[in-house]
Parts: structure tokens; sequence; C-alpha cells
């Protein structure tokens, strides 16, 4: 392998040497030519000599323009500006291009040259220069016409030997990083399963203890499950299932780690491994996991995510949350997990502290009125996995009842006249208020008026008096359930007195 390269190398620099005699040879040949002698008398000659002084000035006027034209300078206005392709002739186009790969300005002898340092690592040792050579390559490593010639180089071979060999996690990390890049095209990913070993071996990475690592180990992942949600037949499947630690590292990581660029796509991963649905009604996310102990890592690592409650969430939050979200209802809907409100059900109690976490700052208007779709439909989604676990008869937190209802009021707020939207945002927000009225209503249905009064009574009086008027409004809500609902209300105002 490493003698191949070298050859292709030597290859280079012989073609090089030969375009550079041959110049030399027409140099010498037009000298001979400048070097012949003429009979011209001495006026003649004179006039000759002056011409040739201006043509030559020109020449070099020439020369120097088209030197700035090669550097993207404008001579008329001295201003800079995009070399046109029009403008570069076909000698300059090669000398330009050189040893470049495809479409791209990288060199192809100096990537030849940092792969013979990378096979050479275990002899020379790793250092500064080869740890820039390298980061340099795993930034080019994006480029399509790039990953076609490191696949062409063998690249995957020296990656299998570099991994194994390996004690420094920063090579590590960027040899597994420069994979990640590769396989975001189809024919490296295919050509990476293919190479049975090495594909075992970067799987196996995401039990590393560097978390760097572990992040480009993630990418490599990521893309393989996206071929198996393409294609079930995918030998990734196979691939992946093999892989005894995956599900172990996951469920660790998640108890552990806090870090965003290691958090987000952990968590995108096993939403993806929640969606997949295997021949004969197994679910991918029952072989890889322990269910149980996975749904207890997960919300126990999203009450540490959402660590706020005054502020709205960021982005980052804000995916962590969805994707939460679709894993619980996936593994309830595929009945791998069985919650029950008892006290003891560790599960549900900490479903509904997340629930809780997620709201809360959706309890000021000011975080609601900022909020954009995304944050609209968090609170959507969560009313609904709220409402669907009352239909269950599971008993969600009265806290969370609370926030649920103060979220309505706010919604009532922001969905009024009184505020200036736009005409898609105005129809949003009181979309939602009608949701979480309705939400509203089937507490009530539910209910009894002593529940009621414990929902109502942390309330002031100013909130409870808009609940009292907003709950006027509602025609869905049965004769009976409305004079419990305001038995509860006297009782709650009468205790205040």
């Amino acid at each position: 392998m490493t003698v191949t390269i070298t050859r292709d190398i030597d290859k280079m620099d012989q073609e090089e040497c030969k375009e550079q005699q041959m110049e030399h040879s027409q140099n010498l040949e037009n000298g001979d030519k400048i070097l012949e002698p003429k009979e011209e008398n001495e006026t003649e000659q004179n006039e000759i000599d002056s011409k040739n002084k201006m043509s030559q000035g020109e020449e070099e006027e020439e020369d120097k323009d088209k030197e700035q034209r090669m550097e993207g300078i404008d001579i008329s206005d001295s201003t800079n500006r995009v070399l046109e392709s029009q403008e570069i002739n076909e000698t300059e186009r090669r000398i330009i291009k050189g040893d470049t790969i495809g479409e791209t300005l990288y060199s192809a002898k100096w990537i030849l040259k940092t792969l013979i340092s990378l096979t050479n690592v275990y002899e020379n040792g790793w250092n500064e220069s080869m740890e820039k050579d390298l980061c340099i390559l795993w930034d080019m490593s994006q480029e399509k016409d790039i990953v076609k010639y490191l696949l062409e180089n063998d690249f995957f071979k020296m990656a299998e030997f570099t991994l194994k060999i390996s004690q420094e996690t920063r090579l590590t990390e960027i040899v597994v990083g420069i994979i990640g890049n590769m396989c975001c095209e189809t024919e490296a990913l295919e050509s990476l399963v293919n190479t049975n070993e090495l594909a075992t071996l970067v799987l196996s990475l995401i039990s590393s203890d560097d978390p760097e690592t572990v992040i480009q180990v993630l990418r490599v992942f990521q893309a393989a499950l996206w071929d198996v949600q393409k294609n079930l037949d995918s030998p990734w499947l196979k691939k992946i299932k093999e892989c005894a630690t995956v599900g172990e590292a996951i469920t660790f990581i998640l108890k552990n780690s806090l870090v965003d660029d290691l958090m987000i796509p952990t968590i995108e991963i096993i939403y993806l491994i929640s969606e997949m649905e295997l021949p004969n009604d197994n679910y991918l996310l029952d072989v890889i996991f322990d269910v149980d102990q996975l749904i207890s890592a997960l919300s126990e690592s999203m009450i540490k995510i959402i660590d706020q409650e005054n502020n709205p969430h960021t982005n980052s939050q804000l995916k962590n949350i969805e994707n939460w979200y679709s894993i619980i209802f996936n593994t309830i809907k595929k009945e791998l997990l069985k919650l029950s409100d008892d006290e003891n059900n560790e599960d549900y109690q900490n479903m509904n502290t997340v629930l809780l976490k997620i709201l809360k700052p959706y309890t000021m208007l000011s975080n609601l009125m900022l909020s954009d779709d995304r944050g609209l439909l968090c609170i959507q989604q969560c009313i609904r996995m709220v409402y669907f676990f009352q239909k269950n008869e599971l008993i969600p937190n009265l806290g969370l009842i609370q926030t649920i209802i103060k979220i309505m009021l706010n919604l009532k707020s922001a969905a009024s006249t009184e505020h200036e939207f736009e005409d898609s945002d105005h129809e949003y927000f009181k979309e939602l208020h009608t949701y979480s009225t309705n939400y509203w209503v089937e507490v009530l249905k539910i209910f009894n008026k002593d529940q009621i009064v414990k929902v109502l009574q942390r309330f002031d009086d100013r909130d409870l008096d808009a609940i009292i008027e907003l709950t006027k409004t509602l025609s869905k809500i049965s004769k009976e359930s409305m004079g419990g609902f305001f038995q509860a209300c006297i009782e709650v105002k009468a205790y205040r007195t």
C-alpha cells in the first residue's frame, strides 16, 4: 500500500520534470532565434531597437496585467473581483489545476503524502505537524471528489490499521471523524459496512472514554440508521444488531453526560431506533436496549438538560424535547413500556417532572409571546401527553395540571386583539388556546369537587377569577361538572377569607 502511493508521487514528480524540461528547451530555441545576426544599417537598427524596447515594455505591461488578473485584481479600478472563467486560457487553466482532484482545488500529491504519514504513525510517532495535516484532510473529506479519491487509495484499510494501534485519543477522533464525513456519501457508507472489521471497530468505539471520539462515532451510527430506514435489507442492520455494546453505551451516555454536542445526536439516534419496525412485529428498540433502563435514563437526562424555569428553551433543548416526546409515545404505542400512577413508579413520576420543566417557562406571558412555532408545538405535544395519561387512568401531577391552566390563561391573553402579531401567529395562539381549553374540559369531567379544589387553591384571586370567567364560556361541560367546579371555587374563596 505504501509502495503504491510512493510510486504515484514519483510519477507526478517525473511528469513535472518533463514539463519543466520542455519549457526550458522552448526557451533555448526562442533565445537562439533572438541571437541570430541580421544585416541592418545603423539607422534602421536604431529604429528596430526602439520598437523592440516599446514592444518589450508592452509585453512587460501585458505580463504584469495578466499576473494581476490571475490574482483576481481589476486593474481598471484597483478593486477586488472574482476571476471570470473566460479570462483564463487553456494553458493558465492547466497550470492552476495542476494535480488537483476532481472539481476541487485540493492537491492529490499532498493528500497522498499525508496518507503515507498516517501509515507510518506507528514508526514515527504522533506529533503536532501530523495532527495539523490530518485536520486539514478531515475538512477536505466533506467534498464528494475527495471521498472518492480516498476510497480509491484504500483509506479504510489505513483507518483500520490506525484505529487498532492508536493510543492517541486525538488521532482516533480525527480518523473516525474523516470516516463520518465520508459516510455522508452512499458509496463510502456501503464500502464501510463491507469492510467488516472496520465497521465493527468503529461502532465499538461508542464505548470510548473520550467524548469527542464518541461524537464522531455517533455520526457514523446515524448515517447507518438512515440507511436502514430507507432499506431494511441494508447490511448495516445486521451490523448494528451484532454490536452488543451499543445499547449499554448509549444508556451510559444518558446517565453521565450533559454536553449538547453529545446529547443531541444520542437522543436523535434513540428516536431513529424507536421509529423502526422489523419483520414479525419486532422492534429494533427492543433488540438493542433494555427499554425500562433506557426510558429511566432518558427521563433523568432530560430533567438535567432542562435546567431553567424563567427563560425560553434553547434550540438544542427544543430538539431534545421533540425527540424525547416521540420516543416516549413510540415505546408506549409499541407496548414496550408499562406505566402506572403509583408513587413508586419512578418512570411515570420522572415523566411528569420532565413535562413540568418543559412547560414551566411558558407560565410567563413574555416567554410565550416570544415563542416560535417549535416552542408552541412543544406546548401542544406536552398537553397531548398529559391528556393521554388521563385517558388511560393515569392521574398527572397536580402541579403539572396547574401549569397547563396557567398557560391556558396566557394563551387567551396572547390570542386577544390587544397584542400585535402576524396573522399566522395570531391564529396559532388561538388554535393552541382552544386545544388547552379542551384539555381543561376533560379535567373537569374526570375530577371530583375535592380534586378541583386542590387544583385551584394555588392560584391567586386574579387568576382564579380569570379561570371562572373562561370556564363560564365553555359549552362542552355538563351541568354536573359545571356545578362541581363552582362549588370548588366557592370553597377556595371561603377558605381565603
